[in-house]
């Protein structure tokens, strides 16, 4: 008897202490009237499967954080939850904020949810979770110098220091942090965020986030995903691991990792002059002209016998979501050694002198190929039967066309043009499997060549 008195008491002990569960939703007012619907329909499937009873969901609207509604789930059986009159009355506050014009800003105001989280906080001890709907990539007129985009469009990433007590950037802790153990997911406004669709920038910013969750309290930002089916799925998308800050100091970070000093937080505008590598600045529209180009890189390579250029240009998509991107790469085939924007000069393989992109230029009603080229400067001495051009769609969506041409003494000696018609660029990633992605076209630099001695012929 004694026995079974202790186990009542114990069971009643342990449901007396249980907290309820709390998920917290920071949703930027900018989200489209879709997407907010989609939110919607998750909030309902999730209420009706997953969550748990007693269960506080609340809804919160940024950049300003301000407070929605919580949506308090009844206990009882999953499909009686809907039905509770109190629970209808909150649904019906949510579904009327989910009808409401967007807002003009896409920001999250990241800095601030450990502290708006604390204020609206029921229970100190349940476990917590947060869903993000918003840009990850940071802009805030209150902490000028820390927006992530540079003034020419350069993808910027805070470096690891940013994150320490004192560095003057506004994801430095705080009087007030998550709450331990604290799981989140973030909902992006599309696959192919971050500055010009830059896959390191985007990565970096990935890794970024999760250090700065890790960092508050042991909290974990399970996944990034463009879709709503994902906002409540708090399962790392491989398995936790841990990342070690680096020991840098507080500064902004180029994605091709040349650093630049960052304003401290102060209520002002702040510049940071920016000299990016991986996109130059556009030179004057006479540099393209194929003579021009040859007479400039003749004075920069006065020793040169043969000058052999080969030049990409290519027409942007017409998409205003995407700032397409194709590159051009010169491999030596026997040794596997590549000329590319991760490494522009190879000695005895050749130079990557431009990578220039600048939107959609048109002629009347029809695009042309505008500004948008690069230009690989091929060392002498170098057989060309041994050399590959491989082309690159790397952002862009649909059809995007493009013309490779072989540059000799200044004049177009061969042409080839080639057209990408693949729904989306792989961002390089298909580099390892090139041969057979549809986003990767081969040229061997011989062929061009031989065009060029059959046009010579023909004369």
């Amino acid at each position: 008897m004694r026995y079974v008195l202790c186990l009542a008491l114990l069971s009643w002990a342990t449901s007396a202490v249980a907290t309820p569960q709390e998920t917290y939703l920071f949703v930027a007012e900018a989200t489209p009237k879709e997407e907010r619907l989609l939110l919607g329909d998750a909030v309902l499937n999730y209420v009706k499967t997953d969550a748990v009873d007693d269960e506080s969901i609340v809804v919160v609207e940024t950049p300003r954080h301000e407070h929605v509604v919580t949506l308090h789930v009844p206990a009882g059986s999953k499909n009686a939850r809907l039905r509770r009159a109190d629970f209808k009355a909150s649904l019906g506050q949510f579904a009327a904020w989910l009808s409401r014009s967007p807002g003009t800003s896409d920001q999250l105001t990241l800095y601030g949810v450990p502290e708006t989280i604390a204020s609206l906080r029921g229970n100190s001890g349940g476990p917590c979770r947060i869903v993000l709907v918003g840009s990850p990539v940071f802009h805030d007129d209150l902490h000028a110098g820390w927006d992530m985009v540079s003034g020419d469009g350069i993808g910027l990433v805070p470096t690891d220091g940013t994150l320490l007590p004192g560095s003057g950037s506004p994801f430095a802790p705080g009087l007030v942090s998550l709450p331990r153990g604290t799981a989140a997911t973030w909902i992006t406004p599309a696959s192919l965020w971050g500055a010009r669709g830059s896959k390191d920038h985007r990565q970096g910013l990935m890794r970024y986030y999760r250090l700065w969750f890790q960092c508050q309290n042991d909290s974990l930002l399970a996944r990034f995903s463009p879709s709503m089916d994902y906002a409540f799925d708090f399962t790392p998308e491989a398995g936790r691991v841990v990342l070690h800050p680096r020991a840098d100091g507080a500064a902004m970070q180029l994605v091709n990792d040349a650093t630049v000093a960052a304003a401290l937080d102060v209520p002002r505008p702040a510049e940071v002059a920016v000299v990016p590598d991986r996109i130059p600045p556009v030179p004057p529209k006479e540099s393209k002209l194929p003579g021009q180009i040859w007479g400039k890189f003749r004075n920069e390579f006065p020793r040169r016998r043969q000058l052999v250029i080969v030049r990409l240009r290519y027409r942007a998509d017409e998409s205003p979501d995407t700032s397409t991107d194709v590159d051009v790469r010169l491999v030596e085939d026997a040794t596997g050694r590549e000329v590319w924007f991760k490494e522009p000069r190879v000695n005895g393989l050749g130079e990557l002198q431009n990578d220039i992109r600048s939107g959609t230029d048109t002629t009347g009603v029809s695009p042309t190929f505008g500004d948008n080229y690069e230009i690989l400067v091929v060392a002498d001495d170098v057989d060309p039967a041994g050399l590959t051009v491989w082309i690159n769609k790397f952002v862009g969506v649909g059809e995007v066309p493009a013309e490779l041409s072989l540059i000799v003494k200044g004049k177009i000696v061969a042409t080839r043009v080639i057209t990408f018609a693949t729904p989306e660029g792989d961002l390089g990633q298909d580099a390892g499997a090139r041969a057979a992605s549809p986003n990767w076209v081969r040229v061997p630099l011989s062929e061009l060549m031989s065009q060029q001695a059959a046009a010579t012929a023909s004369r």
